[in-house]
Order: C-alpha cells, then structure tokens, then sequence
C-alpha cells in the first residue's frame, strides 16, 4: 500500500480519502455479514430473555393454583365459622330474651305479692300469704 493514501497514525488526509483505493467486494461482504451476525445475536439474546421471563412466569403461575386452593378452602372455613357464630348468635338472643321475660315476670310477682302485703291488715290474713 502507498504511503500516501495513509498517513500512518490511521487518519487519512483530505487528499489521501481521495486517493484510498474502494474496498474490495469481498471487505464489503465481510462486513455485511458481521453486521447482520451481530443484529442476529443481539436478536437472539432479547428472545432468550424473554424466553427466560416467561419460563419465569409460568412457574410462577403454576403456584397459584395450590395457592389459591388453600385460599378458597380457608374462605369457606371462615364462612362456615361465621354461620355458625351466627346461629350461636341467635340462639343466645333467644335465651336473653326469655330469661328477660322471667324477670319480668318475677318482678311482677313480687310487685303483685308486695302489694297484698300492705293490703293485709290482720295477722291471719298476713300468715296466709
């Protein structure tokens, strides 16, 4: 190669671009085809991480399924819990209320009995109580 279509540190003077013979088809082929591989491979490395991610994913995905078994079997324990609560609930309330009645009831004896008591005014009919 002449020296002067270079000037040796790699840079070309205005004069030597001009006078730098064209590449040979083969130098222009060579480089083609290292791009295209470096496209392909960089390509190939974007599909393999998403290849990788939804591996990923899936394996994730196939957890949920026990996951969300335990979850709905806990849900419906939970539910069970609450209706029986619920019943208990009830049957209490009823038990207040009747045991309220007897008091009712009680203190309407004793209202009743407490009221013949002071109506009372000789000792036989006191003792008859």
């Amino acid at each position: 190669m002449p020296a002067y279509w270079s000037d040796g540190a790699g840079k070309c003077s205005k004069k030597s671009r001009l006078l730098t013979p064209p590449a040979s088809t083969d130098t222009v082929l060579k480089r083609e085809r290292d791009t295209f591989m470096l496209r392909a491979i960089e390509n190939l490395l974007v599909l393999q991480d998403r290849d990788t991610r939804i591996h990923a994913l899936e394996a994730e995905m196939e957890g949920f399924a026990p996951q969300r078994s335990r979850l709905q079997g806990q849900t419906a324990a939970g539910r069970a819990r609450q209706e029986a609560a619920k019943t208990q609930l009830h049957h209490l309330e009823s038990e207040r209320k009747e045991l309220e009645l007897e008091v009712v009831a009680q203190q309407d004896l004793i209202a009743k009995y407490s009221l013949q008591q002071f109506q009372t005014k000789k000792n036989d009919e006191y003792r008859a109580l």
